[in-house]
């Protein structure tokens, strides 16, 4: 009796330490994502490749993170100012850390009707999470740089099928009070 006790009370605290410790990984992975948290404005430069010229439109917006569903995700949602012209737009972000499979997931709905899904890996050394995915028939790089706790700077690269940039966009982020 004493015997199988020592075994359920080993089991069980072996169990604590793995709970933990998976507790903590999933800590620190969203850190990184509640950098994101609270109200930003926003700046991009997109170039868009054309057959003749490349074409390049400047907008700002304004965007809010915050963390959902009992601190597993970050939702974050963004709306681009009225500009004469042309519409606005709007986009919602979730992002969460696989602690199964050690990459960030994300997935993005916009208001044009694009849905897009990619994973992303951390560089602790240069401060940057950058996701990966193959859409629209390429392929698309984004670098998010965490230049303080009140500016991030990122860019997108989309190639198409055949390593051609079709489209960049450099863009940042400060902080609202």
């Amino acid at each position: 009796m004493i015997q199988a006790r020592s075994v359920m009370l080993a089991l069980l605290l072996f169990g604590s330490f793995v709970s933990c410790a998976t507790a903590q990984t999933v800590l620190r992975a969203d850190a990184v994502l509640r950098r994101f948290e609270g109200r930003w404005r926003t700046h991009f430069t997109i170039i868009k490749s054309a057959s003749m010229a490349p074409h390049v439109t400047e907008t700002t917006g304004v965007g809010v993170g915050r963390v959902t569903l009992g601190g597993q995700y970050l939702e974050f949602r963004a709306k681009t100012d009225a500009m004469p012209g042309s519409q606005v737009n709007e986009d919602l972000q979730v992002s969460t850390w696989d602690a199964a499979d050690k990459v960030y997931r994300h997935w993005l709905f916009d208001s044009e009707g694009n849905r897009f899904e990619r994973t992303g890996t951390l560089d602790n050394v240069h401060h940057t999470l950058t996701w990966r995915a193959n859409e629209l028939g390429g392929e698309v790089v984004i670098h998010d740089r965490f230049v303080s706790d009140d500016r991030i700077e990122w860019d997108l690269v989309r190639r198409d099928g055949v390593g051609k940039i079709t489209m960049r966009i450099d863009a940042w982020m400060t902080r609202l009070p």
